[in-house]
């Protein structure tokens, strides 16, 4: 059965397939009903003598093609969107390994001119990390 929110819902969309099925049926006539089904059938029968059921019929494949292309719409859309913020998470992803490999290329290169301070600066991290979990232990 028809449903009248819904009918008004596709108004804008059917209503153009309604006169390509019922060419007799004007503009002016469209307005009056003005996606009021009852009224829409009412004049669809009297413009073209077919039956409610018939009418109903064509009404609802209408809706529900309608209905159909706004989930491919909705389908193709969320699937753009995740494409693009796949494409978006593997160039962050690319940025950042290439930071790091140049942060790593970096300290090699620090450790090789100045082994010394880079082993002190080890030792005394190592010192500092003991002490600050020592303190944490003991605080519990």
């Amino acid at each position: 059965m028809l449903n009248a929110q819904e009918i008004q819902g596709h108004w804008s969309s059917i209503q153009g397939k309604i006169k390509e099925r019922w060419g007799q049926l004007t503009d002016d006539d469209l307005k009056i009903v003005g996606g009021n089904v009852d009224q829409l059938i009412g004049r669809l029968q009297q413009k073209t003598g077919e039956t409610r059921a018939n009418i109903e019929s064509f009404v609802n494949q209408l809706m529900e093609s309608d209905a159909g292309s706004m989930v491919n719409r909705a389908k193709e859309t969320a699937t753009q969107y995740a494409t693009e913020m796949g494409d978006r998470a593997r160039e962050g992803y690319e940025q950042m390994a290439e930071q790091a490999k140049g942060a790593y290329t970096g300290a090699q290169r620090m450790v090789r001119q100045r082994p010394a301070e880079s082993m002190a600066a080890v030792l005394g991290c190592g010192i500092l990390a003991g002490v600050v979990v020592g303190l944490l232990m003991q605080s519990d």
